[in-house]
């Protein structure tokens, strides 16, 4: 979802994402919708790092159900903080400060148990991976997870 944001035209987004501060909800929202309808016809989408508050987990549970794609797996990435501060401070990214950086995890804290209580209550399975592991580790464990949700072939 991150690179979706990053990669709009809209100069309010762009000058916004650049202070490192996250989008209102409603024109995050839109711009998801707006790359969900371009995609065509698809079985699946997986979305990373969305939702990011209780209103957004809201809006796609919505959206979801009136365009009967349900949410069959939410998958949290489960990292520690200083492994969270190690990658970001890696990847080099213009907008990856050490404010930006904090501000983000301190959001996330806040948010993340909300969401995941919000889809549990209403039947969406929640599953927690250990990321601190080896890509190949966390890929595999995705998929056996994706397996047995019917998602992979």
């Amino acid at each position: 979802m991150g690179q979706v944001l990053r990669d709009t035209a809209d100069p309010a987004s762009q000058s916004i994402l650049a202070s490192g501060s996250m989008l209102p909800d409603e024109q995050t929202f839109a711009t998801l919708q707006h790359y969900l309808a371009n995609l065509g016809n698809l079985d699946h989408v997986i979305l990373d790092g969305y939702p990011r508050d209780i209103t957004q987990a809201h809006d796609i549970v919505v959206y979801s159900n009136r365009h009967r794609q349900p949410i069959d797996l939410v998958v949290v990435l489960d990292v520690g903080r200083a492994e969270i501060l190690r990658r970001l401070t890696l990847r080099g990214r213009s907008d990856d400060t050490p404010d930006a950086i904090e501000k983000r995890i301190m959001t996330y804290a806040d948010n993340s148990e909300p969401i995941l209580n919000y889809f549990a209550e209403r039947g969406t399975r929640v599953a927690r991976v250990p990321a601190s592991r080896t890509v190949g580790e966390v890929h595999d464990e995705i998929a056996e997870l994706l397996g047995r949700v019917g998602l992979t072939g």
